[in-house]
């Protein structure tokens, strides 16, 4: 979220990347999902919260954001793998993914 513009020097040669990474626009990329950065904690009910040093987003076939987890807090969230492959196996058991739109929107 910091210097987005250098994100493909920042990560290097090796490991090779083998998944598509978006640069252009970032600015405007960190700034919508940087809406939703709210969280239950005191800060996060702030008119302007304080943006996370990171931030994990689960997003479904259709490109629709799906849930979120940011680092902290009482619950282990994420990093306990368990929880997220229940978030996951639980998306997953959804009948047909959501309709995706009809023009692209983020």
């Amino acid at each position: 979220m910091n210097g987005e513009e250098k994100i493909l020097s920042r990560i290097g040669a090796s490991p090779r990347i083998l998944f598509p990474v978006a640069t252009e626009g970032a600015a405007d990329i960190v700034s919508t999902y940087g809406l939703f950065r709210r969280t239950l904690a005191p800060e996060g009910a702030r008119p302007d919260p304080p943006m996370p040093t990171h931030m994990e987003f689960l997003i479904d076939r259709s490109g629709y954001l799906r849930a979120r987890w940011i680092p902290g807090g009482d619950r282990p969230g994420w990093s306990d793998i368990k929880t997220l492959v229940a978030e996951i196996l639980a998306l997953n058991q959804e009948r047909a993914p959501a309709a995706p739109p009809d023009e692209h929107v983020h």
